[in-house]
């Protein structure tokens, strides 16, 4: 076996660099979660006044998601010292 779609790219050169910690790292692409809440279908959030409220929220949390290009957390050891490096990248705003 081994994975049948694309390999995962890192979205930006800083993403890209948290990957490869002397720990591990992380790299996330907030569009493609903000992409994938605003996906899924009403009934994913429940019914009634429950449901209502957790479809605004998830679409509020898209919103906000959709304004990063990327969020990253990177985990090294120098010596005697742990160091943790996160880094939420923004978009470029778009001119008025």
């Amino acid at each position: 076996g081994g994975g049948q779609g694309p390999a995962f790219t890192a979205p930006t050169p800083a993403s890209a660099r948290a990957l490869g910690g002397e720990l591990g790292g992380l790299a996330l692409v907030p569009a493609a979660l903000a992409r994938s809440l605003d996906a899924l279908p009403a009934d994913a959030f429940g019914e009634g006044p429950d449901g209502v409220v957790a479809r605004s929220l998830a679409g509020r949390a898209a919103a906000l998601l959709a304004l990063a290009r990327a969020a990253s957390l990177r985990a090294d050891l120098p010596p005697g010292a742990l160091r943790v490096e996160v880094a939420l990248e923004l978009a470029p705003r778009p001119p008025p």
